[in-house]
């Protein structure tokens, strides 16, 4: 989950009754059956839980930058990859969106600019690098992007996205800014929804850093750097559930 989009996480896969370790959750198909990653060359790989198979679908040397690609998301019938970039000083070590079909046929370029770790609701969004001033969306039909949500105060850091699509984001204020660490959820583009966070701790900070978050039926999750688990039931109000050292993110189940 963005802020890191290639952070692991160890998921369980309820329908085969496995965990899959090392892998970020956009990476897994939804019902479980498969997933994607990258592997040491560059190229995509597509993997299967219950046969364990192994096949290259998508091929190091078919890259535009001779840097081979990074896995996005797998979502629906599709898959979405990032360039790898080629320049020592680039701002990230990737770029622009790529989709094809699962079995890696149809490659096509969505755009080749704009770095973009997230597909949701017919959008790739990602956190413009290195400023972080900008959460950027992508329309996966018209190419066409548009800054979605810009922080007057701070950075932005996305999270995940609510049942209706809606970015889970946080705000770390900026260094002159006298204002505190926020989360909300962007219910449209330029509306901030802030939800509370729990009082007596300065959340946001590089001890109690946000992880990242996931949206369950039950409500919205985030996970802590220091081990903290919090849960806003209907996006009313964070509560602090349970605190697991070294629990650094939270996956949604495959079901």
């Amino acid at each position: 989950m963005p802020g890191n989009p290639y952070a692991s996480s160890l998921i369980y896969d309820q329908p085969v009754g496995r965990w899959l370790g090392g892998l970020p959750w956009s990476w897994v198909s939804s019902d479980g059956s498969r997933y994607i990653y990258r592997g040491a060359d560059g190229s995509i790989h597509l993997a299967t839980v219950a046969e364990a198979t192994d096949t290259v679908i998508v091929a190091s040397k078919t890259s535009p930058s001779g840097a081979g690609w990074f896995p996005i998301a797998m979502s629906g019938q599709q898959i979405f990859l990032a360039v790898g970039s080629n320049e020592v000083a680039a701002p990230a070590p990737y770029y622009g969106v790529w989709s094809a079909n699962q079995d890696g046929s149809g490659l096509k370029m969505l755009t080749q600019s704009g770095v973009f770790n997230a597909i949701d609701q017919g959008g790739a969004w990602g956190v413009t690098p290195q400023s972080a001033a900008n959460l950027n969306r992508l329309d996966l039909t018209t190419g066409i992007q548009v800054a979605w949500y810009s922080p007057s105060d701070g950075f932005i850091s996305l999270y995940g996205f609510d049942t209706a699509g809606h970015p889970i984001i946080g705000i770390n204020p900026s260094s002159n800014s006298s204002g505190n660490y926020r989360v909300g959820i962007l219910t449209a583009k330029d509306t901030f929804q802030a939800i509370r966070l729990p009082a007596g701790t300065a959340w946001g900070t590089s001890q109690h850093y946000v992880q990242n978050g996931l949206d369950a039926p039950e409500g919205i999750w985030l996970a802590v750097q220091d081990g903290s688990l919090l849960f806003a039931a209907q996006g009313l109000e964070f509560k602090v559930v349970a605190t697991v050292s070294g629990v650094s993110s939270v996956a949604g189940p495959c079901q």
